[in-house]
């Protein structure tokens, strides 16, 4: 029997990471209590709630993942209104902030127990895709609880590498719109090659989730493994909006004034105007330090023959954007 939030026992607790105790998974958790997700990196608000009196104890608070299933079913549902996916480099952590300015939505981005949770089988054979879609789910609903009563609407940005789950999240939520951003993997590639991320190191991310030989990869330079990542993400992009009529598709280059325009047409919201004065104010300054003016990215004008797969699906989901 659910009962609500305000009333829960568990308020303000919510499981943020796994540990291994004997090759037994143990859910981590931790008392965020009211404490918005507002920073760009989940783990940014983690840290801030480590010093609380729950959370500094000598005693750890964990379950184990079927204690979690258990007591995720005495919360009320709740339902993402949309799943961001995106190719990384792509502006879709900037968006999430922007959302997040109106205390309304809340917006989980990068989740690493959601992580944790997808790639677990890789860890641990025994964990079948039936069980692996419950442990996401009640994942999803403890983490997106609405703590302070003001919540109204909860978006969720994936890793990158989610696309690779996709079907996951759409058989657990059908109803939920879906929104894409890409940019042009040149483009991406560039910005990888100043701070490269966890998916374009090989063997950070299983190889096998995104069907990469393990001996193959040996041999490609961390640009070369990068472009065949990106070229795996669009792919596996044109096979989503082929099956999912409530995918969008957004290009970077559209900027995040069109973005914010696009999807709030696609989810049916109209942006309070309060909320749309800090958006043009905040997208002014970097994503991930919001204290830093923004400044646009560089690139070479020449295709290296490595990324000229890659570019081809981009061309290919740009003209379909531009005919929309």
């Amino acid at each position: 029997m659910s009962v609500t939030v305000s009333e829960h026992p568990l308020k303000g607790w919510i499981p943020y990471k796994l540990i291994f105790e004997n090759n037994l998974p143990l859910v981590c958790w931790c008392y965020v209590s009211e404490r918005r997700f507002e920073h760009p990196f989940f783990e940014e608000t983690i840290a801030r709630c480590k010093s609380h009196s729950y959370n500094s104890s000598s005693y750890k608070s964990v379950s184990t993942l079927e204690t979690m299933i258990d007591w995720a079913e005495t919360f009320n549902d709740t339902a993402p209104i949309s799943f961001i996916f995106h190719i990384s480099r792509c502006g879709s952590t900037l968006l999430s902030q922007l959302i997040g300015l109106n205390k309304k939505y809340t917006v989980l981005a990068e989740v690493p127990f959601f992580d944790e949770l997808l790639r677990l089988p890789y860890k641990l054979k025994n964990i079948d895709e039936q069980f692996q879609k419950k442990l996401l789910q009640a994942a999803i609903k403890l983490v997106g609880q609405n703590r302070s009563g003001n919540e109204e609407q909860l978006f969720i940005k994936t890793d990158s590498w989610h696309i690779c789950f996709y079907k996951i999240y759409q058989e657990l939520y059908p109803t939920s719109p879906t929104i894409f951003l890409y940019r042009s993997p040149d483009e991406v590639v560039s910005s990888h090659q100043k701070h490269r991320g966890m998916q374009a190191v090989p063997n950070l991310i299983e190889p096998e989730l995104f069907g990469f030989n393990v001996n193959e990869i040996t041999e490609l330079s961390l640009d070369e493994y990068t472009a065949n990542v990106l070229e795996k993400y669009l792919l596996l992009f044109e096979e989503m909006i082929s099956i999912d009529s409530l995918v969008m598709q957004i290009d970077y280059k559209q900027g995040t004034s069109e973005m914010i325009n696009l999807i709030g047409e696609h989810l049916k919201i109209n942006w309070e105007e309060e909320h749309l004065t800090q958006i043009n104010t905040r997208r002014l300054f970097h994503s991930k330090y919001p204290k830093q003016n923004f400044l646009k990215e560089t690139k070479n004008d020449i295709i290296p023959d490595y990324l000229k797969d890659a570019m081809k699906v981009y061309e290919r989901l740009d003209l379909q954007t531009a005919l929309k």
